[in-house]
């Protein structure tokens, strides 16, 4: 039972008019976006997450007034780390919030994981080692352990072919033959359950979050923790050479295994083809994104360099003679540039490729000219001392195309330091 106060206090909840619940909400949102944190900012949360407890019907203002799209959680995050409290509130509200949403919890997590990823980059210092842990773990889930059966799509019509009748079946591949045990983006079905969703927005912020996770660990790591590492280093390495002994790892190098996991399954489905020009394209994209976190893991981690590098030497192997994935053959080139050295491979045809045949047939590939640019400027320094075919290369690379004149002079500032070494 109720105290006779809180009584009356849900009940004014439930028989609030939506012009007054207007004005509320607008001056709830002058208070946040005010700079100090006042009493009354905290009471009228408060009061908002009772007037969403106690409605049962959807109210129609949340679009047109984008507090739970934007507002809300970015001031959440501002507040991060100040109370606990108000931190818990906020998530409560944001989960009420995202319960009313008509779209499904795919449609709650395009405004919640950008939201994460804007913290991510502007203030990682507000997550908290613990915090991290628990997303990572979570991360792991997703990405490993969704479900391989289709979601149930709309009924489509009639009362004995509605959802309940439908056996689920298997999802498919982008050739159309049945998957097997593991779903990744790659994957197709007639309808996504909800933790296959996670498991595409989970791929999607999977690079992101394997660096910011870095340098929070980092961060927070002392000399203690450095120490251990490098003395259990090897064991590490053993343990995560068998998926099924994965479990016995810690969060974060369990989940560097599986998304060394998940992106070798990656590649192995882009091998297939597909029937949609679309999805022909996604597999590309895939392919790109693939061999990053690849790249990134091998950075965090030097033991999985030799695991993924037959991976990666096969893939270009299969995709150099065809120059429509050149924008996947470029981060195969930043992924030997890094890693090449250490496990002592072959490096040349890559570099001739890039340096020989990107350059002289497709200059006129504005998107490659501006991936090329990139390139050269994160590694002019190690192009410079490590790779003979780059300054051998110079004039050729002039031949670039773009539809801005700045960019060919930012292209020949770039390329300045290699003219003088030619000479």
């Amino acid at each position: 039972m109720y105290s006779h106060g809180s009584e009356s206090l849900i009940r004014q909840a439930r028989e609030i008019q939506e012009s007054e619940l207007n004005k509320f909400y607008s001056r709830l949102i002058k208070l946040l976006q005010g700079k100090e944190l006042g009493h009354e900012t905290v009471d009228s949360l408060q009061r908002l997450h009772l007037i969403l407890s106690a409605t049962k019907y959807t109210r129609t203002l949340f679009s047109t007034l984008h507090l739970n799209h934007r507002l809300l959680p970015t001031w959440t995050l501002q507040q991060a780390g100040s109370r606990a409290d108000l931190s818990s509130l906020c998530a409560q509200l944001l989960r009420s919030l995202e319960s009313r949403q008509s779209e499904g919890p795919a449609h709650c997590l395009t405004h919640t994981l950008p939201i994460l990823n804007t913290v991510l980059t502007h203030s990682p210092e507000s997550l908290t080692e613990d915090h991290v842990t628990l997303l990572s773990k979570k991360l792991v889930d997703w990405l490993r352990y969704a479900s391989i059966t289709q979601g149930v799509g709309a009924s489509s019509g009639g009362f004995f072919t509605g959802p309940r009748s439908r056996q689920p079946a298997p999802i498919a591949e982008l050739d159309g033959t049945v998957s097997g045990d593991f779903f990744t983006v790659l994957c197709v079905g007639q309808g996504f359950t909800d933790d296959q969703w996670m498991n595409v927005y989970s791929f999607s912020m999977l690079r992101h979050w394997l660096l910011t996770y870095h340098s929070v660990s980092n961060g927070n790591t002392t000399a203690d923790t450095d120490d251990r590492s490098e003395v259990d280093g090897s064991v590490v390495s053993m343990v995560s050479a068998t998926s099924s002994s994965s479990r016995l790892l810690p969060p974060k190098e369990r989940l560097r295994e599986k998304a060394f996991q998940y992106c070798q399954r990656l590649i192995e489905q882009s091998d297939r083809k597909a029937h949609k020009k679309t999805d022909t394209d996604l597999q590309k994209a895939c392919l790109v994104e693939a061999v990053c976190i690849l790249d990134c893991v091998c950075v965090e981690d030097t033991s999985l360099v030799f695991r993924t590098f037959p991976c990666i030497k096969g893939l270009f192997g299969r995709l150099s003679s065809d120059l429509s994935f050149a924008r996947v053959l470029l981060p195969i080139a930043q992924f030997y540039l890094n890693h090449g050295e250490m496990a002592a491979v072959d490096c040349e045809s890559v570099w001739n490729l890039v340096f020989g045949r990107f350059p002289a047939e497709l200059f006129n590939d504005h998107f490659l000219a501006h991936e090329l640019l990139r390139f050269l400027r994160l590694n002019l320094e190690s192009l410079q001392l490590r790779v003979p075919q780059y300054t051998h290369s110079f004039p050729n690379l002039l031949k670039v195309k773009t539809r801005r004149n700045a960019f060919a002079q930012i292209l020949s500032t770039a390329l300045s330091s290699t003219h003088t070494c030619c000479n």
